[in-house]
């Protein structure tokens, strides 16, 4: 009886060990997910500066929102696909132009799309570091007006195309929740029409908080 319990013993720790190695095998950190975020994209760089006034803001940073799909294509890696909408910021052009002692009203926006790649850096049980590396493209368009009538800003490109580079932290809320903070950084060579100069490089840097569902 004793060697018998002995062998019992031993057969329950074998199986034991080999659903742990089992579920250990079946672990997935990368998921797919649906992504919403809200934040603010900042505009770096004289491509947003009043070719008029280049001391001048014309392009100013604003009010961001982003959303993402992303496939699972290796148990560390997804894909994603997203894009994003920010409207420009033009109080600082509408300040200089009222301090010149005439009234003009800027309405601006742009909007990009992107394809990126993520590996996954696990940080925990219930936290991700994930870094976005891909190609994007960006749409814009906006105008001023002045003395009732629009101008169009012509500058601003119809399309142009790009890269992102971007980093997000995810932390698990639930099977199927979690909260997620990112931050990136969109480049554009010569996507900005200067008239008679040198095309310049549209530049985003938006930071945005959000949250994932995840299936």
């Amino acid at each position: 009886m004793i060697i018998f319990g002995r062998l019992c013993t031993i057969a329950a720790l074998g199986l034991l060990v080999e659903h742990a190695a089992m579920a250990q095998d079946s672990v997935v950190v990368a998921r797919n997910s649906l992504g919403f975020r809200v934040g603010y994209a900042a505009t770096p760089g004289e491509w947003s500066n009043s070719p008029v006034v280049p001391s001048v803001k014309l392009y100013g940073g604003g009010f961001t929102y982003e959303g993402d799909l992303e496939f699972r294509i290796a148990p560390l890696w997804t894909l994603g696909v997203g894009g994003g909408y920010v409207a420009l910021n033009g109080s600082a052009w509408e300040d200089y132009v009222r301090g010149q002692g005439d009234v003009v009203s800027v309405s601006a926006w742009a909007a990009h799309a992107e394809l990126v790649i993520r590996p996954h850096i696990e940080l925990g049980a219930d936290d991700l570091l994930k870094v976005d590396l891909g190609a994007a493209a960006v749409f814009a368009g906006g105008s001023e007006t002045f003395d009732s009538r629009e101008y169009s800003f012509e500058d601003l490109p119809d399309y142009a195309f790009g890269g992102i580079l971007g980093l997000e932290y995810q932390h698990l809320l639930s099977t199927k929740f979690a909260c997620t903070l990112r931050g990136s950084f969109l480049l554009f060579p010569g996507a900005l029409n200067s008239l008679g100069g040198t095309d310049r490089t549209m530049m985003f840097v938006p930071i945005t908080a959000g949250f994932r569902v995840l299936f």
